[in-house]
């Protein structure tokens, strides 16, 4: 019996040690943990402004900065598409001709030479302004919006050849309009 008893005291005295041993080292990454926490808290705290420490205050200045603008989307023929009208010249006039499904209006317009006309769909359902005849759209080479224009949007078009040019919708023949270019 007394072996049994040494044992036991021996299993005893090992198993306090180790959670003697255990405890000590979870109170060491408790310990670091916590170390580590407040050298994090160091390093990201701000620290706070007296107003002895704040530096003299400038003037903003309040004009207004002008981004550089952005230059509309073209087509491979020439025109534009664009939500505002854009003019790149104190000469050069914008005009606007709308298109409700049906009719153009006005149905005729004249300009100079350089000025910029925006075709407005008003109409539900697409449409694609373009120079007659049709469908090859030969008249005006480049006066083709090359797609239909959606909705609410617009396609633009300088024209800078001087004469008479007959124009429709590619997606609505019979809508027809027409541009006078003078010089």
């Amino acid at each position: 019996m007394n072996k049994k008893l040494l044992i036991s005291i021996i299993i005893v005295v090992v198993a306090g040690g180790l959670i003697w041993f255990a405890s000590r080292s979870q109170d060491k990454v408790t310990s670091n943990q916590t170390e580590s926490n407040d050298l994090a808290n160091q390093v990201n705290k701000v620290p706070e402004e007296t107003p002895e420490e704040k530096p003299p205050e400038t003037p903003i200045d309040s004009t207004p900065v002008n981004p550089a603008p952005t230059p509309p989307k073209t087509n491979d023929t020439g025109g534009t598409f664009s939500a505002e009208p854009e003019v790149t010249a104190p000469d050069v006039s914008v005009f606007e001709v709308t298109y409700d499904g049906n009719n153009f209006s006005p149905a005729s317009l004249s300009v100079k030479a350089g000025d910029v006309v925006f075709f407005k769909n008003n109409s539900s359902s697409s449409f694609r302004p373009a120079s007659n005849p049709h469908p090859s759209h030969t008249d005006y080479p480049g006066f083709d919006a090359g797609k239909g224009i959606a909705a609410g949007q617009r396609f633009e078009f300088k024209f800078t050849k001087v004469g008479t040019w007959g124009y429709h919708d590619h997606l609505n023949p019979s809508a027809k309009g027409t541009i006078i270019v003078k010089q």
